[in-house]
């Protein structure tokens, strides 16, 4: 059985753990990052975990692909999913691994698990949560998919998809102020606030 994994470099490290058992004459598992995948033409499967680029369609005709996806399907398509979850008053969130096919987040489901979301969670949190468990899928799935299981399905049907914007950070006013300083809180990306024409971060109190 031959793979592709499609990963963001930073990643490769964890994949690279993973896979060690695995990675003999028998299971080939090839790794692409920041390639074309048009580099690559001779695989029986694809994988894409948090990879940040389009598959193309051409890719997806040579074999079927697998993505890890760091949210819940078929709820939450798209970028910025963290954001919107809070600022939409969601009480969980989760991860899910789905078939691909050519648009973004819409291939059949293949699980989806998920997390609550407390009162205190931040944007950050959320994503090392759904990140997390896109992880624990991965080793979970990963032999399975080396004995060439094919996966049942549920439609993926209905849901948003939330385009890539730039998030403003200015906190504004109304009844959402809690929420958006949650929303807006990851890693070194912070909200904040103009008082008396001197702009302040809004840092949690640890």
């Amino acid at each position: 059985m031959k793979i592709l994994i499609a990963t963001q470099e930073k990643y490769v490290p964890f994949i690279m753990e993973v896979i060690q058992p695995y990675d003999n004459s028998e299971h080939i598992i090839m790794m692409n990052f920041r390639k074309p995948t048009s580099d690559w033409n001779d695989y029986d499967v694809g994988i894409s975990f948090m990879w940040d680029r389009k598959i193309q369609k051409f890719e997806l005709d040579i074999a079927p692909w697998i993505n890890f996806h760091p949210g819940p399907l078929p709820e939450y398509k798209g970028r910025n999913l963290c954001y919107h979850a809070i600022m939409n008053g969601e009480t969980e969130f989760g991860a899910t691994i789905h078939y691909m096919d050519e648009n973004f987040d819409t291939g059949d489901i293949i699980e989806v698990r998920k997390f609550d979301i407390t009162p205190d969670m931040t944007a950050e949190d959320l994503s090392w949560y759904a990140n997390h468990y896109c992880a624990v899928m991965f080793q979970d799935y990963l032999p399975r998919i080396l004995a060439g299981e094919v996966f049942q399905t549920t439609k993926n049907v209905g849901g948003h998809y939330y385009p890539y914007h730039k998030i403003s950070d200015n906190l504004p006013l109304g009844n959402t102020e809690e929420k958006f300083i949650r929303a807006v809180t990851y890693k070194d990306f912070h909200p904040k606030i103009n008082i008396g024409g001197v702009t302040y971060k809004i840092v949690k109190d640890e």
